[in-house]
């Protein structure tokens, strides 16, 4: 396992992608990203590996896809961190 400071690198930029595709998906990003994440969970069950790996395996078929890419890693984070409510603008946490 990543150290939390290192995960927290790689995720980052995921995040974004996960952001991306709400803005994309709107109302139906839930739905919509339920099937990525079946399929992460699928290859990574299958190869016994980690969902991280599966997910760049799984980036891997998409022939350069670039909506498919980072539909993955949106998963991906969704698989280890949950889904969140993206905050309002000037809302405090």
């Amino acid at each position: 396992m990543a150290e939390p400071a290192r995960a927290n690198q790689l995720t980052a930029p995921m995040r974004s992608m996960r952001e991306s595709m709400r803005s994309i998906w709107g109302e139906q990003y839930l739905q919509r990203v339920a099937p990525w994440k079946e399929a992460i969970t699928r290859i990574a069950d299958r190869e016994h590996m980690e969902p991280l790996q599966a997910a760049i395996q799984l980036a891997n078929t998409t022939d350069g896809n670039g909506l498919a890419v980072v539909a993955t890693f949106a998963a991906y984070v969704e698989l280890v961190e949950g889904t969140t409510q993206p905050q309002a603008p000037g809302a405090t946490p």
